[in-house]
């Protein structure tokens, strides 16, 4: 019997809920003041920009576990990496809020920016 691939290995740990290319396409159709929106109104703090205007920062407003973390979050739909940058965002605010990234996803794509 061949081993599992990689892929598999991770669907069956539980660590893939939803398809990788659709969920790819929905990271990548969010518009970053979609995702300011959101932060903003989930306890996170603007902290100024960085790298010459292609990214905000936001820090977590505590008090608790989370406070003080920063997050951040580019600001355009064509940096080569922004499907990345925002799956680093969502997956942090996951871990903040005791949720899963699907669940925080939904209520991104569900706010009106």
């Amino acid at each position: 019997m061949a081993p599992a691939s990689p892929r598999a290995a991770r669907k069956k740990a539980g660590l893939i809920t939803v398809d990788e290319k659709a969920l790819r396409a929905r990271l990548l159709a969010l518009p970053p003041q979609r995702l300011i929106s959101y932060l903003a109104a989930h306890g996170w703090d603007a902290a100024g920009d960085g790298g010459g205007g292609r990214w905000a920062e936001f820090i977590r407003r505590g008090p608790g576990r989370y406070e003080g973390a920063v997050l951040r979050v580019p600001l355009s739909k064509s940096l080569a990496d922004y499907g990345m940058r925002v799956t680093e965002v969502l997956q942090a605010v996951a871990v903040v809020e005791s949720r899963d990234v699907e669940a925080v996803l939904e209520d991104l794509e569900s706010l009106r920016s």
